[in-house]
């Protein structure tokens, strides 16, 4: 990813940048690609599975090497959630509600 900075003139200004947090304003940043979504939109999300059960609420989302996890809060209990298309039905952050079908046995612990 490629940022253009009004006060960075050239790359030795860049290079002082190197491993510094960005932070945007919403307003400012640009749409997530298709189907994708900003992390701080989808914490606090309610997930639900289609059925209507409550699986809780997400707290987290981990980066791995295959994908994002999502740590779901029920309680004192923490579910794991693989986020892939096969396990995700809808995700609303309007409404903060993320809708899952997820395989048999996920969130036994």
């Amino acid at each position: 990813m490629r940022v253009l900075l009004k006060t960075v003139k050239d790359r030795t200004g860049a290079e002082k940048l190197r491993g510094k947090l960005l932070f945007v304003e919403s307003s400012e940043a640009a749409p997530p690609p298709e189907g994708g979504y900003y992390i701080h939109d989808l914490i606090g999300c309610e997930v639900r599975t289609r059925e209507g059960t409550f699986v809780g609420r997400l707290e987290d989302v981990m980066e791995t090497p295959g994908q994002h996890l999502w740590a779901v809060r029920n309680g004192d209990a923490v579910h794991h959630i693989p986020a892939v298309k096969d396990f995700i039905v809808s995700v609303d952050t309007g409404t903060k509600e993320i809708i899952v079908s997820l395989p048999d046995g996920l969130l036994e612990e």
